[in-house]
């Protein structure tokens, strides 16, 4: 026999908020370990290359090279597409609960984010943070 679920009241604001700020803690450690991954994988490309460069040159060799480089570029590009979309989430729920709170409270991901220009302009320094002031106007709230 199924149980029928009665549907939920209304959630509240703090509720609301108290999910957000829980889906938002989540991903933020999903975005620190991917950064962390990409640095660790930095590291054994800087061993494998130089491991590579102490062999000789032959057939094998060359083949070695074009399936690290390969598998390099595919890790790379999944980490950074997936980096991309939690940048992206972070920052809607930072407007979220922005607007639920009525002030800017949470602009880390707005401001400052690596994934607010992209995170190779981020690397190059080319990303300079945004003033709290500088963030857009919010909605204005509708009190019942």
């Amino acid at each position: 026999m199924m149980q029928v679920l009665s549907p939920m009241n209304e959630i509240t604001s703090k509720e609301k908020l108290s999910i957000l700020l829980s889906e938002y803690s989540s991903l933020r450690s999903e975005l620190l370990s991917r950064t962390g991954y990409g640095f660790q994988i930095g590291a054994a490309i800087i061993a494998l290359l130089t491991w590579l460069l102490q062999q000789s040159f032959d057939m094998r060799t060359i083949l070695a090279f074009v399936l690290i480089a390969c598998g390099v570029i595919i890790y790379t590009k999944v980490n950074i597409t997936q980096m991309v979309k939690l940048s992206k989430r972070l920052r809607d729920i930072e407007y979220e609960v922005n607007t639920i709170a009525g002030e800017h409270i949470m602009i880390w991901e707005q401001t400052s984010g690596a994934g607010r220009k992209g995170y190779l302009a981020g690397a190059l320094g080319h990303n300079p943070s945004l003033t709290k002031e500088s963030l857009p106007e919010l909605p204005t709230r509708i009190k019942a």
